[in-house]
């Protein structure tokens, strides 16, 4: 234990976001089994109750904001500015709110997302809901699991059956929830929660998502979120650092490990600086 613990921010840092796609291609794999058992579904279906591939749930969230699916392929990259957006806020915050551990706010997203990827493979492997997009055709191929998930993670192929909660919404929800926990400068939370909007409207005029899908993404990455913030609360309270890692409970020592408690200040670390002689 006491090699993990000796890890650098940066170190740390690299095996979380190892984790997260980890992850992030599990969750891709249980995307091609569900959107091939949606077409086997249609296929097994008599034909008077066999729905077409272009059938829909009514959502008022289309009926009301304007369709942008014209915007074919662009629509991915469109709902990934504000993303993106939100990566580089995050990732210019950590870097300033914690200069001697510049990356520890980036870790606590990695350890957040991880979580929310792996609650999103089992809701995709739970439950099928028709596309939001009429004109989706799952272009998959179920004897190969992985590469059909990183042609989906790269946009490739469209994901037919990626509802239940949104995917793009998690991220977007937990960038911004740890951007406004840290910060305190209140333009750039404003400007969090502004792209946070824009990016959930994005999702749903694109016809990427239901709006319940983006409504639950926002709930249940709040509430992952929130359970983290509070345990990592509590385990400071409990445990103030490092000393006693032996009698910590795992979650505990995990917690630790992740915000980088024990990883020295710069300025405890750095020699004394000889003064000048007269």
């Amino acid at each position: 234990m006491s090699r993990w613990v000796s890890l650098s921010g940066l170190d740390r840092l690299t095996i979380l976001l190892t984790a997260t796609a980890a992850f992030f291609v599990i969750m891709g794999m249980s995307q091609v089994f569900s959107d091939d058992d949606w077409v086997r579904h249609l296929e097994r279906s008599p034909a008077r109750e066999r729905p077409h591939l272009g059938t829909t749930l009514r959502d008022l969230g289309h009926v009301r904001l304007p369709d942008l699916s014209w915007v074919t392929i662009y629509r991915q990259t469109l709902t990934l500015v504000p993303l993106w957006t939100l990566m580089v806020m995050l990732v210019v915050v950590s870097a300033r709110q914690n200069r001697h551990d510049p990356t520890r706010l980036v870790r606590r997203f990695a350890a957040l997302q991880t979580v929310l990827f792996a609650l999103r493979a089992i809701t995709l492997l739970g439950t099928r809901m028709p596309p939001a997009d009429q004109s989706c055709v799952p272009a998959i191929s179920i004897h190969h699991p992985i590469h059909s998930a990183l042609r989906m993670i790269a946009h490739a192929d469209l994901a037919c059956t990626d509802m239940i909660f949104s995917g793009h919404m998690t991220t977007a929800v937990s960038l911004w929830a740890v951007i406004s926990q840290d910060c305190a400068n209140w333009e750039t939370r404003l400007l969090g929660t502004v792209l946070l909007v824009i990016c959930s409207l994005l999702l749903i005029a694109t016809r990427l998502h239901y709006t319940v899908d983006v409504i639950a993404g926002f709930l249940i990455s709040i509430l992952v979120a929130v359970l983290y913030a509070l345990a990592w609360r509590i385990v400071r309270f409990q445990y103030p650092n490092m000393a006693k890692s032996r009698t910590m409970p795992l979650y505990a020592r995990v917690l630790h490990w992740i915000e980088g408690s024990d990883i020295p200040t710069r300025s405890s670390s750095r020699p004394p600086v000889a003064s000048k002689q007269q």
